[in-house]
C-alpha cells in the first residue's frame, strides 16, 4: 500500500486484529530507514495495536494493544506480549 509519504507493506498470510493502526513517518528516521512500515509474512498483530515506522520480520506475534514507535525492529520468530 502507498501511505501518505512512504510505503506500508504487509506480508502474505499476516493477520491484523481489529482496530490496528499502521502508518509511516513523514521523514526518514535514520540513514538506513526511510520511515516506511513493513510487516513480514506469517505475522499476527493483536487488536488495538499501533505500528508507526516499524520493521517486523517474518513469523512474529505482537500482542493486543501494543505500541511500536519509530524505528522499532522486531526479529523473525519473536513474540511481543
Amino acid at each position: 500500500f502507498a501511505g501518505d509519504i512512504n510505503l506500508i507493506r504487509i506480508g502474505s498470510y499476516t493477520n491484523l486484529g481489529e482496530n490496528v493502526v499502521i502508518h509511516e513517518a513523514f521523514e526518514p528516521i535514520a540513514t538506513d530507514h526511510d520511515g516506511s512500515s513493513i510487516v513480514g509474512h506469517y505475522c499476527s498483530i493483536g487488536p488495538g495495536s499501533l505500528l508507526r515506522a516499524v520493521t517486523i520480520e517474518d513469523e512474529v506475534i505482537v500482542g493486543a494493544n501494543s505500541i511500536l514507535m519509530d524505528g522499532c525492529y522486531i526479529e523473525s520468530g519473536s513474540i511481543l506480549g
